[in-house]
C-alpha cells in the first residue's frame, strides 16, 4: 500500500485523487489546506481522515505515515 498526502484542494488536486482512486494499492492518507472547512470538504469526498491546516503538522504526519506528497497549490 502506497499512502499519499495532498497539498491543495483545487480542481487539479481533485482530478489527481479521482485518478489515484482507480489504482489498486494507493491510499489518500493526508490532506493539507489553508482552511479547515475546504480541506475537510475535499477530504470527505475521498475518505481521507487526516486533515491539516498547519503545514508543519502535515509534514510531520507524512514523515511517519505516507510515502508520497502531491502539491497542487
Amino acid at each position: 500500500m502506497i499512502k499519499y498526502g495532498v497539498i491543495g484542494s483545487g480542481w487539479i488536486a481533485e482530478e489527481f485523487v479521482k485518478g489515484a482512486d482507480t489504482v489498486d494499492g494507493l491510499k489518500f492518507a493526508a490532506m493539507y489546506s489553508r482552511t479547515y472547512e475546504k480541506g475537510k470538504e475535499f477530504a470527505e469526498k475521498f475518505g481521507c481522515e487526516n486533515i491539516y491546516t498547519d503545514i508543519n503538522e502535515f509534514i510531520a504526519f507524512v514523515r511517519k505515515g505516507a510515502d508520497v506528497i502531491e502539491c497542487f497549490e
